[in-house]
């Protein structure tokens, strides 16, 4: 909700976005992987149908379910990987140091700053 309701005021959201990224693209994963091995070795076979209902049914044989879980590793890196993710929340969140940032040998507190 705080990260909605920055974009509606128009400002940047905080570190609550990439700690809701972080979880919820794990989760996301856990999810798919739990499907997965429910489905059983169909679950590895793109426009199969098992024998828990019809294709498109909303339940474990639907499609979506498959792509669901070859897709899902991919938002682990889209938008950032967790561990940049956990970085940005260190940093911005907590308040922890950066490292040094090569090419002007300053943290992104003192850049933030100015120098």
């Amino acid at each position: 909700l705080r990260t909605v309701s920055a974009r509606l005021r128009g400002s940047q959201p905080g570190p609550e976005a990439s700690i809701r990224k972080v979880l919820a693209d794990e989760h996301g994963q856990h999810v798919m992987n739990l499907a997965r091995d429910l489905i059983g070795p169909a679950a590895m076979l793109s426009g199969s149908v098992g024998s828990m209902g019809s294709a498109g049914s909303g339940g474990l044989d639907d499609p979506s379910w498959r792509y669901g879980f070859l897709f899902a590793p991919a938002l682990t890196v889209g938008g950032g990987t967790g561990e940049v993710q956990r970085n940005i929340i260190a940093e911005r969140g907590l308040g922890l140091p950066h490292d040094t940032d090569a090419h002007a040998g300053l943290t992104w507190s003192e850049a933030q700053r100015g120098g």
